[in-house]
């Protein structure tokens, strides 16, 4: 799980591979941000919709999230689903990270190995 104060920006990366091991890049990178609201029922919330990951170099992909602290509330847990689809096999496959919101004054912050490396796919 990563720790983010609110107000930072964060630069999550991804990286895909096929069966092989070897780098590609999908037909259609994309990320969402989500949280679970608990209001008697649980409710799914979309906060980001999914959104196109920025090519860095063969299969390697980015995004920058900015915490804003009128969006994102403290002690909330965030989903980060990235998706991506192998275009010699057509599987489309979810990648998720969990991000929980913390006080700006906070220490810490960021995740046990502090990478920013988040994900990688083998299809």
């Amino acid at each position: 799980m990563d720790y983010l104060k609110q107000g930072e920006t964060r630069d999550y990366g991804v990286l895909f591979l096929n069966d092989e091991g070897d780098l590609f890049d999908p037909t259609d990178p994309t990320y969402e941000i989500s949280h679970y609201v608990k209001n008697g029922t649980i409710t799914w919330v979309q906060d980001v919709s999914e959104s196109a990951l920025f090519r860095i170099d063969l299969g390697h992909y980015a995004f920058t999230w900015f915490v804003d602290e009128n969006i994102y509330e403290i002690d909330e847990t965030y989903y980060i689903r990235f998706r991506g689809t192998d275009p010699d096999t057509s599987i489309r496959n979810i990648e998720e990270r969990v991000a929980r919101i913390i006080h700006p004054n906070s220490g810490g912050g960021g995740d046990i190995c502090q990478s920013n490396i988040v994900a990688r796919f083998v299809f």
